[in-house]
């Protein structure tokens, strides 16, 4: 995975040397939704005993990875809140944080995230089974030819949403259709493949990312993608690129500009769905290519460390977390 491999490269960059110094004080200084953690000898330990549901994912996941693959001795610090922002980070600019959701323009280390499988009620058993079931099935030229948004759409949560769509002049538009994810007007991640174009706009308060753009791409689809400060590991501008696998939109007006474009340009935009579902299928369907960049990440950061990480008495073996 040379792709992979580079971008790997591209995130470690800003740190050529990671010393003792940097975790201790990464430890001190660290925002409160971070934990320390430690890989020696195929063990995962942890500095303190906490836990919670975003962290049991991180730590199935890696405990995945190291039953399948070798992992140098290493201590990092991980972040794993919704974003990273001025505020939450201010103290630990410039340091080797590891964000295991998504990042600003903050030179942090990305770090995949699946949160989600760990919540009964997300119904997320396993990744591939689910994408399996999610991967479009309707032929491109068969979908209805409107773009579609799903998601809150409560005005104090998420007001770049409404900001983005409640106007008359989308409400009125006939290749629109807006839906909610909830209620009568309900609408399944499934259900979306009957739709060719998807509008992706903000997570949370409108400061998080939002993994509807990660699943959403295995539905052969033309994503348009509102501006956001916020990306996943795979959204590294040398594999994932605009007009071939997304339509990036600034403001509504050049949404519907784009959107009556493509609509009238049907082989260009059923080729970039096709582009964004072979995207999909390469870096982000088998969960063996993500235990591929884990190991790859942290073989690579251990070699930037200038000491031998040692087990110490508040290190807590991480016990098998079983999904």
């Amino acid at each position: 995975m040379l792709e992979l491999d580079t971008i790997i490269m591209d995130y470690l960059k800003p740190f050529p040397t990671i010393t003792r110094e940097d975790l201790v004080y990464l430890t001190i200084h660290r925002p409160t939704v971070t934990v320390r953690l430690k890989i020696i000898n195929q063990k995962l330990y942890q500095l303190g005993s906490h836990r919670n549901g975003r962290l049991d994912s991180l730590v199935w996941l890696l405990q995945e990875t190291l039953q399948e693959h070798i992992i140098s001795d290493c201590e990092f610090v991980l972040f794993y809140d919704d974003s990273i922002n001025d505020e939450n980070v201010a103290l630990v600019k410039g340091k080797p944080m590891i964000v295991a959701t998504s990042v600003a323009d903050h030179s942090f280390i990305l770090y995949p995230d699946f949160t989600f499988h760990v919540f009964p009620e997300y119904n997320i058993k396993d990744h591939e089974s689910y994408c399996n079931e999610l991967v479009n099935t309707i032929p491109f030229h068969k979908k209805i030819p409107k773009l579609v948004f799903r998601g809150d759409m409560h005005p104090h949560t998420r007001p770049y949403r409404t900001k983005y769509i409640r106007t008359d002049r989308y409400y009125d538009c006939q290749h629109y259709d807006i839906v909610c994810s909830s209620g009568k007007s309900f609408l399944s991640r499934k259900e979306k493949n009957n739709y060719k174009y998807y509008l992706h706009l903000n997570g949370r308060h409108d400061n998080a990312y939002s993994s509807a753009l990660k699943y959403g791409l295995c539905n052969s689809v033309v994503f348009y993608s509102a501006p956001t400060m916020y990306r996943e590991f795979w959204q590294h501008p040398s594999i994932f690129k605009e007009g071939i696998h997304y339509i990036h939109t600034h403001n509504p007006v050049e949404l519907e500009d784009k959107l009556r474009y493509y609509l009238t340009h049907k082989r260009e935009a059923a080729q970039i769905a096709n582009n964004a579902l072979t995207f999909f299928k390469t870096y982000l369907w088998k969960k063996s290519t993500i235990k591929y960049y884990i190991q790859k990440l942290l073989n690579e950061y251990a070699k930037r460390m200038t000491y031998q990480p040692t087990l110490e008495q508040e290190d807590y073996l991480l016990p098998k977390y079983e999904m």
